[in-house]
């Protein structure tokens, strides 16, 4: 899969659970039968307890730090924030003696899709990303100050019913969702949070699954699914706030749609593909998922999230996809340090 005298080794570093998910030992077996060596980067080694391991440098880092970024963001765990530190300090001195070098993904790209305050504001930013009018509540002190909110809700033109969200993307209580029909039953809201308009889809959500540059028209790397979501209401429904959490929803076994079929006409799958290439582009990452739900009354195509290294489970072939991606990364990293070699320096060439 490369040259022999190109010599690559590839760190990585994933929760146990994302290890395990992924099946990720065969990732560690074809690295072996295509000789490419490999090294976990884990607390031992960012910290340097273990030299055998720690002296060990990597060309290529993939990894799955969200758990560790989200502690460090939104609860402002100092043991995170040291653990990043680590990792960043690490980053840069390897990139400094190995070449080439690479980290899929950048980790400043990754913050952005972690708070959802800020990954709907970046998608609002896409000329053909359609997203839902939401406002954020961070600070507690407002969640009693109903009226306020309500006026929050106003200023932006949303109506009833609403989804509260937690403004953290990532991890357990992420996926917690409640839908609110009315004003009396605002503070059932928890937060901090994003109050978004909530529209009828049919009950279908769409998600699409990335693995490196999709506008590459590998046709393997990417995959749309459809799985079923939260039903269609009517004025007349019921009042009370309803709980329900995505992961379960979308993930059952009675969640998996077998078609396409939304209402009188066929999901386009290619404008799908289109809107998933800007995003992809402006967020600058290769590992993604994206929801997506189509509006019943204007069919407009309406992203409601976007999530970072996702169970690729929809996806054949996962692991010798993630190795081909580190070895075409590497290989077109490799070929930019050759070119910028032969750049006279009296030139300035952007990449």
């Amino acid at each position: 899969m490369c040259s022999p005298s190109t010599k690559i080794v590839i760190g990585y570093s994933l929760s146990n659970e994302k290890y395990l998910s992924l099946q990720f030992d065969k990732f560690l077996s074809l690295c072996r039968n295509s000789n490419i060596e490999t090294v976990e980067i884990n607390e031992e080694y960012l910290r340097g307890t273990n030299l055998k391991q720690h002296n060990k440098r990597v060309n290529v880092i993939l990894h799955k730090l969200t758990n560790v970024l989200t502690r460090e963001l939104v609860d402002d765990d100092p043991r995170a924030r040291d653990l990043l530190e680590k990792f960043q300090q690490m980053v840069t001195e390897q990139s400094q003696t190995m070449s080439p070098f690479i980290v899929i993904d950048d980790l400043d790209a990754v913050k952005f899709v972690l708070d959802r305050d800020i990954q709907y504001t970046v998608l609002s930013e896409i000329n053909d990303c359609y997203t839902l009018p939401f406002v954020s509540l961070r600070d507690e002190i407002i969640s009693n100050d109903i009226k306020g909110i309500q006026l929050l809700l106003d200023d932006k033109g949303i109506s009833y019913p609403i989804i509260c969200k937690p403004i953290r993307a990532h991890g357990p209580d992420a996926h917690n969702m409640k839908i609110i029909f009315d004003h009396d039953h605002l503070n059932n809201i928890a937060i901090p949070c994003v109050l978004q308009q909530f529209i009828n889809h049919d009950g279908m959500l769409i998600k699409a699954y990335l693995l490196g540059e999709i506008s590459d028209r590998n046709s393997n790397n990417f995959r749309i699914v459809y799985r079923n979501s939260v039903k269609n209401f009517t004025t007349t429904t019921s009042n009370e706030t309803i709980l329900f959490t995505t992961k379960d929803l979308s993930l059952s076994t009675s969640g998996k749609r077998k078609c396409n079929i939304f209402h009188d006409f066929d999901v386009d799958e290619m404008k799908i593909r289109h809107i998933c290439e800007s995003i992809q582009r402006k967020f600058k990452l290769n590992l993604m998922g994206i929801d997506i739900i189509v509006d019943c009354n204007t069919k407009n195509y309406a992203v409601i999230d976007v999530n970072y290294f996702p169970g690729y489970d929809a996806l054949n072939s996962v692991n010798e996809q993630l190795l081909q991606l580190c070895l075409t990364l590497f290989k077109r990293q490799m070929q930019k340090d050759i070119d910028r070699k032969h750049v006279p320096n009296s030139i300035m060439v952007i990449y």
